[in-house]
């Protein structure tokens, strides 16, 4: 017809139903994703380590942002995905997300600790590694209060969402290749530890040699012999960089602290929305948390068979060794009282949060 105009999408459609090959399903997608980016108000620049399509055995919840955050603030914000660490991975995430590079990034606890350093105090063993424990505390009136409210006071981020992916163990390198039973076996041993101060202490109790390697280049240092052990989650081993789970040894699924994820937000970036866009972040950060911990069983299972193909020993510890661990090295150890002074700035707020692991906030690990 004379004088109708029409858009790209129209064209693109057309050619798709004609059997045109060089149009796409694909090609349609990246055309839609384009015209919602030109219509929303704001753009959402989510960085995270990991790859979008690895969600089966990583719970990073990439597409569960995207979708939530635009269809409850009605596509006025966008989302992109800067996945696979091409933002940075570890410390570099943190230094970009705390000075607005990027709006927002899923990174661990212990790598947000220098700016965020409440949040080390996850990393006193044994007393809130367990899953339901730790969903039980991060679910608390007393978490938001003392420790979530304290991030946010420091001005740089916020949180938008924790995650639960699992406890920290203690896995040897396939060069080492050992099972660590005992606390004693570790005495002397180089582990590899992030960029947290508490998880160094824990490892100077057991007179371990920590050393810092940033995340990215755990796989590689591990294959030159840079050191014998290291310590993430299950999921964390699996899902490492540059194929890490072909590189271990054997795990001893301890269960020492909680591998701590959180999805952030920087706070300039958070300031500048209205607050009905402010809260529907919130929103639906809170909708991508629930959908999150019911996954977390699948995503376990997925990552233990994937590392078993590989040729990893998983090793399960008895009640007797495991509470060698908790006499040497427990939260209850001396050496403890100073720092969680330190993080926590009095010596009520920690019997508080430890009260806190055992009551069920109405949220519960399927």
């Amino acid at each position: 017809m004379v004088g109708t105009r029409y858009t790209r999408r129209d064209l693109l459609q057309a050619a798709c139903v004609a059997g045109m090959s060089i149009v796409t399903p694909k090609l349609l997608a990246v055309e839609e994703e384009g015209e919602a980016k030109k219509k929303a108000k704001f753009e959402l620049r989510f960085a995270s380590p990991y790859d979008s399509a690895d969600w089966r055995t990583t719970p990073h919840m990439h597409q569960q942002i995207k979708k939530e955050i635009e269809h409850y603030s009605k596509g006025e914000i966008f989302v992109s995905i800067l996945d696979k660490g091409i933002a940075g991975i570890g410390p570099d995430l943190m230094k970009r997300v705390s000075h607005g590079y990027v709006s927002a990034a899923l990174i661990s606890a212990s790598n947000l600790s220098p700016v965020a350093p409440v949040l080390d105090v996850l990393n006193i063993p044994f007393w809130s590694a367990d899953n339901q424990n730790y969903l039980n505390l991060i679910t608390s009136s007393i978490w938001q209060q003392e420790v979530e409210s304290n991030v946010k006071q420091r001005g740089l981020i916020e949180v938008l969402f924790p995650y639960v992916v699992g406890a920290r163990t203690i896995t040897t390198t396939r060069r080492f290749n050992k099972t660590l039973i005992a606390p004693k076996d570790l005495s002397g041993r180089l582990i590899r530890i992030p960029s947290s101060k508490v998880l160094q202490n824990f490892y100077n109790i057991v007179e371990a040699k920590p050393i810092r390697i940033p995340w990215g280049k755990t796989s590689k240092e591990s294959q030159k012999g840079s050191f014998e052990v290291l310590d993430p989650s299950v999921v964390g081993l699996y899902s490492g960089p540059d194929s890490l789970r072909q590189h271990l040894g054997v795990i001893n699924r301890l269960d020492t602290v909680q591998d701590s994820w959180v999805a952030v937000v920087n706070q300039v970036w958070m300031s500048k929305l209205p607050s009905y866009l402010q809260e529907a972040v919130k929103y639906a950060c809170s909708e991508v948390f629930k959908q999150q911990i019911s996954g977390l069983s699948t995503v376990t299972d997925n990552c233990l068979l994937g590392l078993k193909e590989a040729g990893v020993q998983l090793y399960e510890p008895s009640i007797e060794e495991k509470a060698q661990w908790v006499e040497c090295c427990g939260h209850e150890h001396a050496s403890w009282a100073a720092i969680k002074r330190n993080i926590l700035k009095d010596e009520k707020t920690f019997p508080k949060l430890l009260a806190a692991t055992q009551e069920n906030n109405g949220f519960s690990l399927s």
